[in-house]
């Protein structure tokens, strides 16, 4: 009598990153070219924003939690309302138009892109504004959208540019290690990023991945 199994060999699973990777490359090849420049300019506009809470950071500024900077004003309804910087944005690309609100709630149905309306205080007075919120999907595609001519790195979560940022400005021979939690170290350390390395057993340094990434952000 055989001890061999009857039951078909285990087969491989894809990693659910690259699932989550493809998934995202279906739903961009959905989207037009008009809706992908919107995604496009709404990941600037809350790059911008983010790079906006580093420089905050830098100076010693309180900084807003990610939650209240992450909605990007795009309309205020007031008669002696301006146009906002993502309707600036949009302009400039000869996009503002009156079908901006069906481009915008394309991406929210595909799950890149959250719309609220709030009442904000303005120079004439309370105003409702129209708010965008790229979701976490949303940035993961707008990177992969982005023209391959880009080199600049991804950036960072602002928790661990921090970490970077204090590392980078520490003095000779490094930033002691408990003055970073482990977490970060690891993400930054030569199994990931790269961009530290022990510079004595109780510090870090900067390498000079590191350093180039400093210089770009």
């Amino acid at each position: 009598m055989s001890d061999q199994s009857s039951d078909p060999p285990p087969q491989r699973q894809p990693s659910a990153e690259g699932g989550a990777a493809r998934r995202l490359r279906t739903t961009l090849g959905r989207l037009n070219a008009r809706q992908q420049q919107y995604l496009d300019i709404v990941f600037e506009l809350d790059q911008q924003a983010e790079r906006d809470q580093r420089r905050r950071w830098h100076q010693g500024l309180p900084r807003q939690p990610a939650d209240q900077w992450r909605w990007i004003p795009y309309a205020t309804r007031h008669a002696h309302a301006s146009l906002t910087p993502a309707q600036q944005a949009l302009k400039a690309c000869g996009l503002h138009s009156a079908g901006s609100g069906s481009t915008l709630a394309a991406l929210t149905r595909r799950g890149l892109l959250e719309i609220r309306d709030i009442t904000i205080d303005g120079v004439g007075g309370p105003a409702r504004q129209t708010q965008l919120r790229l979701t976490r999907a949303g940035r993961q595609a707008a990177r992969i959208n982005q023209s391959p001519r880009d080199t600049e790195p991804d950036p960072l979560p602002l928790w661990l540019y921090e970490a970077l940022a204090r590392v980078g400005s520490a003095q000779p021979p490094g930033l002691p290690k408990v003055d970073i939690s482990r977490v970060a170290a690891r993400r930054l350390g030569p199994k990931e990023y790269g961009y530290i390395e022990d510079s004595t057993a109780w510090s870090y340094a900067l390498t000079d991945a590191g350093r180039q990434y400093l210089a770009i952000t």
